[in-house]
């Protein structure tokens, strides 16, 4: 895969649930062994609740935001403190309001 993958995508406002089709349609044509779960970025549970129910799709990438496993899991940081302050002042999670999204 040449750019991240879907759901890095939306997070970084680089795109939205809308444009799924097109990431799978990219999927498809790449004839690639990657499973289309792990293409688009989504564990195991959100590919297969998506599979079920596309309308969950929303909702799978805002709870992205709240994944909650901790540094060196979840996410790497450099610093003790929350110096971003958009999301979990109580974790170190350097993450900054982006007033264009």
């Amino acid at each position: 895969m040449d750019s991240p993958p879907f759901i890095l995508q939306c997070l970084a406002g680089d795109a939205t649930p809308a444009d799924v089709d097109a990431f799978v349609a990219r999927w498809t044509e790449a004839d690639s062994d990657t499973p289309l779960g792990d293409y688009l970025g989504m564990t195991e549970d959100e590919y297969d609740a998506w599979v079920e129910f596309p309308a969950v799709l929303p909702a799978i990438i805002e709870a992205e935001h709240y994944n909650a496993t901790g540094t060196g899991i979840a996410h790497r940081d450099n610093t003790k403190a929350n110096t971003g302050g958009a999301l979990r002042p109580g974790e170190s999670v350097d993450l900054l309001a982006d007033a264009t999204a």
